[in-house]
């Protein structure tokens, strides 16, 4: 399960039992939200989240959406790097954006 970020307490990874559609989960404490990732000509125009275990805060829930909405590219960039066996360091942010 590569991590790719780490956002204020919240660990954006690739789960190892990876299908379709493209989706990264996002762990915060014991709560796991699938984030998925739909894509046309190469750019991710829709997000959706699933709550797969547990629950976040809507605290928790904002940051997470917050995150997504400015790094979803880069998200698909590193689920796209991890499907061909490209190895990446995982990105800590701390601070919260606006």
């Amino acid at each position: 399960m590569p991590k790719i970020y780490k956002y204020l307490g919240i660990v954006i990874f690739i789960p190892s039992n990876d299908h379709d559609p493209i989706h990264v989960h996002a762990r915060c404490g014991d709560a796991i939200v699938a984030v998925y990732l739909y894509v046309e000509n190469g750019v991710v125009r829709t997000v959706r989240y699933q709550e797969k275990k547990g629950k976040f805060t809507v605290a928790q829930m904002n940051d997470l959406k917050k995150f997504v909405a400015k790094h979803k590219n880069a998200l698909l960039l590193a689920y796209n790097m991890h499907q061909q066996g490209i190895r990446f360091k995982m990105i800590e942010i701390t601070k919260r954006i606006k």
